[in-house]
């Protein structure tokens, strides 16, 4: 029985190392074209964007692979469809609205901010002058600051339940 539990680690190991080896396989090709464009364009200040886009794109690869990988625990239908609702966008939408998210966004954050960005100035452009827009848009940026921080707040107070709340000795789960 030793034997069999000893084999079954080492396969688990082996698919481990196998996902570790394709997440420092991407890292390093992503982190040495940063490298390579950092030396070749040491003096243009203006790299620093696409610098900073290769790095998040190597940084969110590299979690896309080892999420894909641990989820690929069981092929169980009732798992893999609690596995699929496990995911960071959809937990948010939930405790947030009381709904179920529809569509999950796989863009970093800093695409799926730009992306916003790019939809409300369009927005504003065919809705307002440039005057108005001027006009309008400092109450927007103060709008959605104070929105961002009371969501921030709530976040850490719903994260800090829940951590207490998995961290209980209790008995029950409710």
């Amino acid at each position: 029985m030793k034997s069999l539990m000893e084999n079954s680690e080492s396969v688990d190991a082996i698919k481990g190392s196998e996902k570790y080896k394709r997440m420092y396989h991407h890292l390093f090709e992503k982190i040495s074209d940063a490298l390579v464009l950092l030396h070749v364009h040491a003096q243009n200040v203006d790299i620093f964007p696409r610098l900073t886009k290769l790095l998040e794109d190597a940084q969110q690869g590299a979690e896309d692979i080892y999420i894909s990988s641990s989820n690929k625990k069981s092929s169980n239908t009732v798992y893999s469809g609690m596995s699929e609702r496990l995911h960071l966008q959809v937990l948010g939408h939930f405790v947030r609205d009381h709904s179920i998210l529809l569509e999950i966004s796989h863009g970093s954050y800093g695409e799926r901010w730009d992306e916003a960005e790019k939809v409300l100035d369009e927005e504003l452009k065919t809705l307002l002058t440039e005057k108005e827009t001027n006009e309008i848009f400092p109450m927007i940026t103060q709008y959605v600051s104070i929105v961002e921080d009371i969501a921030y707040s709530m976040g850490m107070k719903a994260g800090a339940r829940l951590i207490l709340s998995l961290t209980d000795k209790s008995a029950y789960d409710s």
